[in-house]
């Protein structure tokens, strides 16, 4: 064999080679872009995108002329996937004081594997603007809703109070419940490559509704009065608790019903069970006493 049939060879076998790279390049074009089109899209979508709720405000309770005793009002939620924080010392500090707890054990939970922490839930909306606030990389936060009740101790036993998710524990809140629960919606919204949400792309796919509001019969005033009493009276005959209720003696409707002492349902953690029982309607007595 000469020189030019050997080099004319080797042309060939670089020819097919190179025909035969083609062709696997082709069959895995077809296969990526026809075959499986639609399950690696979807997979693709899967990874770029995060589905979250959207908010809805429960309904309000109103005393007789309106008065809102319960409401939704906005807070922040601030969240991070600690393995994307940066200066977790510093980050630690500021939502241990926002928070008003310890530090070092925010700082293992930012040590950890998890992917998602919360680092402070259902902060005021005004609270944040107390303390500096740096741009914590790593760091986000989302809009939620808080329930309040702007009266505080009055009428707490009858308002109840709900959980961090806004469900109703006890009292009018957990009675009502269904009446006054909202439906959160669900949004789609798409990240980047390290879980940043990208403005302007978001799918709607589900409306939030809101919940029912109740109206009582309760008239807020008439409510101030009996409270002011029955302390005044537990006071003066040195009893550890009282109670009463007002009616109207023409239809019966409940004017006010009170146990005191009372409790906050603005901080239900803070009294015990004993304070937060409405009295009225789980004790019973026997007549005359």
């Amino acid at each position: 064999m000469n020189r030019h049939e050997a080099g004319r060879g080797r042309l060939r076998l670089v020819a097919l080679v190179g025909v035969g790279a083609w062709l696997l390049l082709a069959g895995r074009l077809v296969q990526v872009q026809g075959l499986q089109h639609t399950a690696l899209a979807l997979k693709a979508k899967e990874q770029h995108g995060r589905w979250r709720d959207l908010s809805a405000n429960r309904g309000r309770i109103l005393d007789r002329r309106g008065r809102e005793m319960a409401l939704d009002v906005q807070s922040v939620s601030f969240y991070c996937n600690p393995s994307l924080v940066e200066r977790p010392d510093e980050v630690a500090r500021y939502f241990a004081t926002l928070r008003g707890t310890d530090s070092e054990a925010l700082r293992r939970q930012l040590q950890s594997s998890q992917t998602f922490l919360y680092l402070a839930r259902q902060v005021d909306g005004r609270r944040p603007s107390e303390l500096p606030a740096p741009d914590f990389k790593g760091v986000f936060q989302h809009s939620e809703t808080t329930r309040l009740y702007p009266y505080a101790l009055l009428a707490g036993q009858l308002m109840g109070f709900t959980d961090i998710d806004n469900q109703g524990r006890e009292g009018l809140e957990l009675a009502f419940s269904d009446a006054l629960t909202a439906r959160e919606g669900r949004a789609l919204s798409f990240v980047d490559g390290r879980g940043r949400a990208l403005p302007g792309r978001e799918e709607q796919r589900q409306p939030p509704v809101n919940g029912s509001s109740v109206r009582l019969t309760i008239d807020a005033v008439y409510q101030d009065v009996l409270e002011e009493e029955l302390l005044r009276a537990m006071e003066d005959s040195g009893s550890e608790n009282a109670l009463g209720i007002v009616s109207d003696p023409r239809t019966g409707e409940i004017l006010a019903m009170a146990s005191v002492p009372g409790f906050d349902p603005n901080d239900p953690g803070a009294s015990g069970p004993q304070l937060r029982r409405n009295r009225t309607v789980t004790d019973s007595f026997e007549p005359g006493s």
